[in-house]
């Protein structure tokens, strides 16, 4: 996307629609719609739209799977690349959304272009995506005044901080030393197993399949809210492997790798005397 606006994009807007065009690519498709956007703000987890998603209450996951039937395949099959480069480009109406983004930031009076700018934008316009949005009791007047209300709510929430802190006490700002052989989680340690330990160990073996479960599971503990993923199937399915693949995961965005720390409840539990 080209930004010829006079305001600022910001990173995570444009992080979002390079992943929506990478998954594009990898479903040999060409143009990057509005629902692809959609489902990748959703993936994503941590922008401001779905921070004004869940202010609304909105099902995101029951959102998240309309809009992945919409626009993806449910085959799993993996699909080589094509053979001849194929420039993703974008559909008639995400260009017209595209034009329409700096003037929902400037009638919010914010200086930089977001993702709720973007979901405003989409909003506002007279096509299927709008209507399938409608329908999960998202429109353009309850999103814009969700964004007003959580605007109001933080410029308060700043003030009252201002004004309390003046009269609180300082703190003592002495640091805990641990012992030399000394653990920080003792009781986790003696209950349950570390699995993290066990991946950089190399005892976890690798994964097969199992792609889609693994990156909406990737979606859930990424969330500020509502990350608490449920993994319900028989025994033996792949239930505990795709736990242990979220202990390193990398941004497909910025490549930047990180780390979780998981641990298992060991399921029999004996007296340590």
């Amino acid at each position: 996307m080209k930004n010829n606006m006079g305001r600022e994009v910001e990173y995570k807007l444009k992080s979002i629609i390079l992943e929506a065009r990478t998954s594009v690519q990898k479903v040999n498709g060409y143009n990057v719609g509005l629902g692809h956007i959609i489902v990748s703000v959703i993936s994503d987890g941590n922008n401001r739209a779905m921070d004004v998603l869940d202010h609304m209450k909105v099902d995101t996951e029951a959102l998240y799977d309309r809009f992945y039937r919409e626009v993806y395949t449910e085959d799993l099959t993996p699909r080589p690349y094509q053979i001849k480069e194929v420039k993703i480009g974008y559909t008639e109406e995400m260009k017209l959304v595209f034009k329409l983004l700096e003037q929902e930031a400037i009638n919010l009076g914010e200086i930089g272009i977001d993702t709720s700018h973007m979901f405003l934008a989409i909003l506002k316009r007279d096509n299927d995506t709008r209507r399938l949005l409608n329908q999960f009791g998202i429109t353009y007047n309850e999103f814009r005044e969700a964004i007003i209300s959580m605007n109001n709510f933080e410029e308060h929430d700043e003030d009252d901080y201002e004004n309390s802190s003046r009269n609180r006490p300082k703190r003592p700002t002495g640091r805990i030393v641990m012992g030399k052989n000394e653990k920080l989680t003792p009781t986790l340690d003696q209950y349950c197993r570390d699995v993290s330990e066990a991946v950089r160990e190399g005892k976890v073996d690798p994964v097969v399949g199992r792609e889609k479960e693994i990156k909406r599971i990737s979606m859930i503990l990424s969330r500020r809210k509502k990350n608490n993923p449920v993994l319900i199937g028989e025994p033996g399915v792949g239930k505990c492997i795709c736990i242990d693949t979220q202990v390193v995961m990398r941004d497909d965005i910025t490549g930047e790798v990180f780390e979780i720390t998981i641990s298992e409840l060991l399921n029999t539990i004996t007296d340590p005397e």
